[in-house]
């Protein structure tokens, strides 16, 4: 499992869900709208194909995912949990759904120039994300109420 694409979901006080998002690898076959999760629910794991839905006009999707890279894996309230690559954007995921589907979101400002020699680690390069809720009468997040500050 890769640490930095694997995130911990708890929701009330006995479900729990851990989820590592692979976008590349061996399997070649995969086409650019779709990624993988790897689930641990219920005491069980299983592999599951998940569409990417676009929630911008960015240009370059399938560039952008193919190269993808999560920095970050962050949970955004008790539903979902948010994947960041601080290049290209964040993917936005219900884990506990039967048939999960990604949201993508490009990040509004371009990175640094910096970010183009490889050095993702150099402190110059350094881009940032917080996720935070805003719930609804109900106590639910919808993904358009999510506030992300990018710095």
């Amino acid at each position: 499992m890769d640490v930095r694409a694997t995130g911990i979901l708890r929701r009330g006080d006995d479900e729990l869900v851990v989820a590592e998002l692979i976008t590349k690898g061996s399997d070649d076959d995969m086409p650019p709208n779709e990624a993988k999760l790897l689930l641990l629910r219920s005491g069980e794991w299983s592999l599951k194909r998940a569409p990417i839905i676009h929630r911008d006009d960015g240009g370059g999707k399938g560039a952008e995912l193919s190269a993808w890279e999560t920095d970050m894996v962050v949970p955004v309230g008790d539903r979902r949990l948010c994947w960041v690559d601080l290049h290209r954007g964040i993917m936005l995921c219900n884990p506990f759904d039967e048939s999960p589907r990604l949201q993508y979101v490009s990040l509004p400002v371009e990175p640094p120039k910096s970010f183009d020699d490889g050095r993702r680690d150099s402190p110059a390069t350094k881009r940032s994300v917080c996720a935070a809720v805003t719930t609804t009468g109900g106590g639910h997040a919808d993904a358009r109420e999510i506030i992300l500050l990018l710095t």
